[in-house]
């Protein structure tokens, strides 16, 4: 025969078990929702910088076509340019911090694959990237140092 007791922890058990399972099933939709909410942050900030390339598609070439700027181009030209690349390496920074906030599959098979083809494709953007930083102290420090490294080892990897 049960007692009082028995039957109380037996309950209880079963509740834990249930409030767990709950707890679970809201963990899983946060995560999704972080990732939903990620992928639409990383595509809006994406079709910004798609946009200032069909505003200005005379800079394409620069960018995915492995044509590196003269030096002697236009200093408004060059404006452009760097900008773009600034817009470009601040995109792929946006994407290296928030891979975490991704599902693994986006990060590497459409995310990383992506931002190395880009760099490998633009000597202005090798160029903005190692320029020296204005303080002299190195390349560009405003950029995180995980992008950076991640898109050398890969790009030095090849």
């Amino acid at each position: 025969m049960h007692s009082f007791l028995e039957d109380f922890a037996y309950l209880a058990q079963v509740l834990q078990l249930f409030a767990f399972y709950f707890l679970w099933d809201q963990l899983r939709e946060v995560k999704a929702s972080l990732h939903s909410q990620t992928h639409s942050n990383i595509y809006s900030h994406y079709s910004d910088t798609v946009r200032s390339f069909l505003d200005k598609p005379r800079l394409y070439p620069y960018f995915r076509n492995r044509v590196a700027l003269d030096q002697n181009a236009d200093p408004d030209v060059r404006a452009e340019v760097d900008t773009l690349c600034e817009l470009t390496t601040t995109l792929f920074e946006h994407a290296t911090l928030e891979q975490h906030n991704m599902p693994s599959t986006t990060w590497k098979d459409c995310w990383l694959p992506y931002m190395v083809a880009s760099y490998e494709r633009s000597p202005e953007m090798r160029r903005f990237v190692r320029r020296p930083a204005r303080s002299g102290q190195g390349r560009n420090t405003f950029f995180s140092s995980s992008w950076l490294t991640g898109t050398d080892l890969a790009t030095n990897s090849r």
